[in-house]
């Protein structure tokens, strides 16, 4: 019944400017790209400014999750500024999943719904593919 509904709905906006799009949260009702200039124009938006190293450490949790803030300052080789974390925890884009069961018990750190919805992906599974470069060991040769 749900599908047949979408379905319907779907065809109502059909000539429209609105369609009907499925995201990591359901399904949302937004304008068509094609109308993004007359929108950006009626309700100008200031553009999302992310830092270099706040990119790199949310990068490291959708990628490695979940991970604790040590496993994240291993492979970023810098300390994880305590703001970063928050801004992330305060966009909602992080949330911390549990405990590893070790001394400490540091929390585990995953991304978070709004974090897919935010970056325009349905699943973990829509991530970019990483590729591993080796980069050779210099030789005196």
């Amino acid at each position: 019944d749900i599908k047949a509904a979408l379905a319907v709905l779907s065809a109502r906006y059909h000539n429209t400017a609105l369609c009907l799009v499925e995201g990591a949260q359901g399904w949302r009702v937004q304008i068509r790209a094609t109308y993004s200039d007359v929108i950006r124009q009626a309700w100008p938006e200031r553009p999302l400014k992310l830092s270099q190293a706040l990119l790199e450490t949310l990068s490291v949790i959708a990628y490695h999750q979940p991970v604790t803030r040590s496993d994240i300052e291993q492979i970023r080789g810098v300390a994880v500024n305590s703001q970063i974390l928050r801004t992330l925890f305060d966009r909602q884009w992080i949330v911390e999943r549990g405990h590893r069961e070790v001394a400490g018990r540091p929390a585990l750190l995953v991304t978070t719904r709004v974090f897919l919805e935010a970056f325009g992906l349905q699943s973990l599974a829509d991530l970019p593919v990483l590729e591993q470069t080796i980069v050779p060991l210099a030789t005196d040769c």
